[in-house]
């Protein structure tokens, strides 16, 4: 195999964070999906770094969990939904993983981050088909690059821009090193001594399900009458099966990490419940949420993972039309897992595992992923009922098998990409 040349992926990423801020800055008129000028976006940035910078991360506790880890590495891993990416307009600002990274590299720390969040394969069943295909790190960044163009490309597309903003997804994404080729995600974390999982996962196996996100949900249509979009999502999420297979899915994700490392430390987020989900007729859907949010600390319970609640950042942090918190949330919330991490780990708790069973990991790479998301395909349900329109549950079928379809070919198109690279 021939050698494959690498570019500093840091310094091109604050390369590419700078260019974009000169840009932003010195352009003239409307940039934005908001109407905001590029000056009126470049003094809320300047305001905000400045703002940014005012909250401290707590460097006590970071030093804390490592001195727990005596000198040994500590290994990160982020999974698996965008609630761990940045999306908020200050994009260009750090997201909660690369907070923590770089606490822990300002306190010297031996440590490793595998940042497997995603703005596309962010589904429960994705993190199953990742750390049973042990996807290596080199596979997870191209995957989470062509999956974050997409979806900005998809954004040009909606909104009719005049150009085609895909580039931007290169931002949200940790540009490709060499040694990435040769770390393993689930050999990682079984050779990894108590791996801390960052765990957020369910919120889009809930919006795949209801078939709406919380934005978007309208109970009438402009005649009046009621839209069969919201029939749907508010009789989904009613059913009680709705959530119980996605709990499922969360439970397998639990045992999955387990079994490769039964010292792994799970930290689970709850999920948010937007702004807009006031009045009457978006209860159901809080509900689901408040429901969901009971039963994943119930599971963690259970399984001895450790349930974070997000519920006072989004109370402070989240703006009126988002189902994010803002900026300033984001740094907190880093802020709130150091803490949580350094409040459940003893010096007790770090030490040797050498000698529990493991179990046989293969590198099967994006091609058993890709063949796996292609089977998915085969179990969407054509479901069927009295209640709702036939035609609309038959597009919603239709729908969910090609969004699995667009997955099965980014994963192909991310799997050739890796050969290229490797001129294999």
């Amino acid at each position: 195999m021939e050698k494959v040349n690498y570019v500093n992926g840091v310094a091109l990423k604050r390369i590419a964070k700078k260019t974009l801020k000169v840009v932003r800055n010195t352009m003239i008129g409307v940039v934005s999906l908001a109407t905001i000028s590029a000056v009126g976006l470049g003094g809320y940035s300047a305001y905000m770094h400045h703002v940014l910078n005012k909250i401290e991360l707590d460097q006590e506790k970071v030093k804390d969990i490592v001195d727990c880890y005596n000198g040994e590495k500590i290994t990160f891993v982020g999974l698996n939904d965008s609630q761990l990416v940045n999306l908020n307009v200050c994009f260009w600002e750090p997201n909660v993983i690369e907070y923590i990274e770089e606490a822990f590299k300002k306190e010297g720390a031996n440590v490793q981050f595998i940042d497997a969040a995603s703005l596309r394969f962010n589904k429960t069943n994705h993190i199953d088909k990742i750390l049973d295909s042990n996807l290596s790190y080199e596979e997870i960044k191209t995957l989470n690059l062509l999956g974050a163009q997409e979806a900005f490309s998809r954004v040009s597309s909606d909104f009719n821009l005049p150009i085609d903003i895909g580039f931007l997804g290169s931002l949200f994404v940790d540009s490709i090193e060499e040694k990435d080729s040769s770390i393993y995600i689930s050999t990682e974390i079984q050779n990894s001594n108590h791996p801390i999982i960052l765990y957020t996962s369910g919120a889009n196996d809930l919006m795949r399900a209801l078939n709406n996100n919380p934005l978007s949900i309208k109970k009438y249509a402009k005649d009046g009458s009621i839209n069969d979009s919201y029939l749907y999502s508010v009789y989904k999420a009613k059913q009680h099966s709705t959530l119980d297979h996605i709990m499922n899915n969360i439970e397998n994700n639990f045992e999955n990490i387990y079994s490769i490392n039964p010292t792994s430390q799970i930290y689970a987020l709850s999920i948010y419940i937007p702004n807009n989900m006031t009045g009457e007729d978006m209860q159901p859907f809080a509900q689901i949420i408040n429901n969901y949010n009971q039963r994943l600390e119930q599971l963690c319970n259970k399984w001895g993972a450790y349930y974070i609640s997000t519920a006072s950042l989004a109370s402070i942090y989240m703006e009126t039309d988002n189902f994010h918190i803002n900026e300033k949330g984001h740094k907190n919330l880093a802020n709130l897992l150091i803490n949580q991490i350094a409040n459940t780990l003893t010096p007790n708790d770090i030490e040797n595992f050498n000698d529990f069973k493991k179990t046989e990991i293969k590198n099967k790479g994006l091609s058993e992923f890709s063949n796996r998301l292609n089977e998915d395909i085969k179990l969407v349900p054509q479901e069927n009922y009295p209640e709702i329109n036939y035609s609309y549950l038959k597009s919603v079928c239709e729908s969910i098998q090609k969004e699995i379809s667009e997955e099965r070919d980014l994963a192909n198109n991310a799997n050739e990409k890796v050969k290229r690279l490797h001129k294999k």
